[in-house]
């Protein structure tokens, strides 16, 4: 790994002309060296990671919206629910009432 690093490390100085007495007395030709390798080759895979991340995020946050948006209509069409108790509670008095009525109706027929 140090000699595939020490290759790179020629490699650039013929690229840039740079002599090895220059980078022993200005070191920041490494440090803008290295700055355009970041931004290069760490600031893509960066922006390519957090695109697979947001992604899935926003259609996550439509499905939520969506099921919010239908949930609510969902409630509106339960609100008669509670007047089904006083339904049954009817129901068993016109049954009664009707029961009685046909128990009157059964001698005269």
């Amino acid at each position: 790994r140090a000699a595939s690093l020490h290759a790179i490390d020629i490699q650039v100085r013929y690229a840039c002309h740079i002599e090895s007495a220059d980078l022993e007395r200005n070191p920041m030709i490494l440090w803008w060296i290295a700055n355009v390798l970041a931004l290069l080759v760490v600031v893509p895979v960066v922006v390519l990671l957090a695109n697979r991340v947001v992604r899935p995020a926003v259609e996550i946050q439509r499905y939520a919206d969506d099921i919010l948006e239908h949930g609510v209509g969902l409630t509106q069409n339960l609100e008669p629910v509670p007047a089904l108790l006083d339904t049954r509670v009817l129901v068993a008095e016109v049954t009664a009432n009707a029961v009685r009525y046909v128990t009157a109706l059964t001698p005269i027929v």
